[in-house]
């Protein structure tokens, strides 16, 4: 790496991002020129990077994506999953790995999440989140 290239540090997060930039001398330690090349961006970044590259975008809201949510689940019948389960897994499995097939779904591990899903369950949810991604 060359010693004068500039470094980015992309996150998920504005909070997590903010947090980054206020603490950054922490983490270089006693590096100060690094602190000079590294920027530090949120999805800010891809926003402004999509853009870029094919003009003005809309990213679903929260709201958009809640009532896509619950729209497929009352579509889908009787359940015992929770609007909160089903947000949850929309946003820590299903859009965090961008996960667009059935296969990729079934496969992936679920880090984190405390609630153990078999095949058939699973495959009752990616009908939902399938349902959110075509709308």
């Amino acid at each position: 790496m060359s010693p004068d290239g500039r470094i980015l540090l992309a996150t998920f997060s504005e909070p997590l991002a903010h947090a980054l930039r206020a603490n950054v001398k922490r983490l270089i330690g006693n590096e100060p020129r690094v602190a000079e090349r590294l920027e530090v961006h949120a999805m800010s970044l891809g926003i402004r990077l999509l853009r870029a590259q094919l003009g003005p975008v809309r990213l679903a809201s929260k709201e958009d994506v809640d009532t896509l949510l619950r729209e497929a689940s009352q579509a889908s019948g009787e359940h015992k999953f929770s609007a909160l389960f089903l947000r949850t897994e929309w946003d820590q499995v299903v859009d965090a790995w961008q996960l667009g097939t059935w296969e990729a779904y079934r496969d992936v591990q679920r880090l984190g999440r405390r609630k153990h899903l078999p095949e058939a369950r699973r495959a009752l949810l990616w009908g939902f989140s399938s349902r959110c991604a075509m709308d």
